[in-house]
């Protein structure tokens, strides 16, 4: 017992001792710590892939879709959805559709984005010399080139007539009044410039993945019209 209180290490023996301590301490840092440390990463790496894998199935689909849309649409003629900026060309449009109207006039808001989507709301106004020719101009515009949406659309008399007789809208001029929104994406956009957007939306992937434009309406003007005249 005396001889084992009086053992004194060596200084080889206290080396291996010190080692093996750190080694302790190694090992249970890396199998406490480390390893779940680890785990814990991966499982959110292999989360993260999952995520990513769904997305581009996601975004294969809606490229599918959108390729048989724009088929349909060539084959019927519909109107386009535009990339951003059209409104020259839509201005154009416009131009050329009203160009036998008196005091054609609009007003254009500025371009709302929604994601992808981009909506252009105008105020128009001008006069027509009939009731036919305004509609007829409406047509135009509702079955042009470009994918729009009316609203708000208002037909009245132009002329103060005293005989109620020959207040008859279908033959005397008539003042037209209506919300255009012109609809375009931003997708393939050269530039996106005029945009409100927030910081995480300012690089547009190009291409058609989501690009949702299934659900833009076209408007009635028959019905329309047919309201204003009272029918």
């Amino acid at each position: 017992m005396n001889s084992l209180k009086k053992y004194i290490l060596s200084r080889t023996q206290k080396i291996v001792l010190l080692l093996f301590v750190i080694i302790l301490i190694a090992a249970g840092y890396y199998a406490g710590f480390y390893l779940p440390v680890q785990r814990r990463i991966q499982a959110a790496d292999t989360t993260d892939l999952e995520a990513q894998i769904q997305m581009e199935q996601v975004k294969s689909k809606q490229i599918q879709q959108m390729k048989k849309e724009i088929d349909e649409n060539k084959a019927s003629n519909a109107p386009m959805v535009p990339a951003y900026n059209h409104f020259k060309e839509e201005t154009e449009e416009l131009n050329r559709i009203f160009a036998d109207a008196y005091n054609f006039s609009f007003q254009y808001s500025e371009p709302k984005v929604d994601g992808m989507q981009i909506r252009r709301a105008m105020n128009i106004s001008f006069t027509a010399d009939s009731f036919d020719h305004a509609v007829s101009m409406l047509h135009e515009v509702v079955e042009g080139p470009y994918r729009c949406l009316i609203e708000d659309l208002s037909i009245q008399d132009d002329e103060d007539l005293e005989d109620e007789e020959l207040k008859d809208i279908r033959i005397h001029p008539v003042a037209v009044a209506f919300q255009l929104t012109y609809f375009e994406t931003r997708y393939d956009a050269e530039s996106e410039e005029g945009l409100d957007l927030e910081p995480e939306e300012t690089q547009a992937p190009s291409g058609l993945a989501n690009a949702d434009v299934s659900n833009l309406q076209r408007s009635d003007i028959e019905t329309a019209a047919e309201a204003a005249l009272g029918e």
